[in-house]
């Protein structure tokens, strides 16, 4: 919620000489987004499992 006032509140925008983010580009950031939490939560499983594969042995 504060990233959107900070990019869309007109206060911000003067404060910080900031733009507000196109339709197309902010589905593209919240696509990439989703894409690197998948990708992160991934390699948290597989190190997760890989370390209680070694603990057992």
């Amino acid at each position: 919620m504060l990233q959107l006032i900070f990019t869309y509140a007109p206060f911000m925008e003067r404060f910080f000489d900031t733009r507000p983010v196109d339709f197309v580009h902010g589905i593209e950031i919240v696509l990439i987004g989703i894409g690197l939490f998948a990708v992160l939560e991934l390699e948290k499983l597989w190190l997760r499992r890989r370390a209680g594969s070694l603990s057992v042995r």
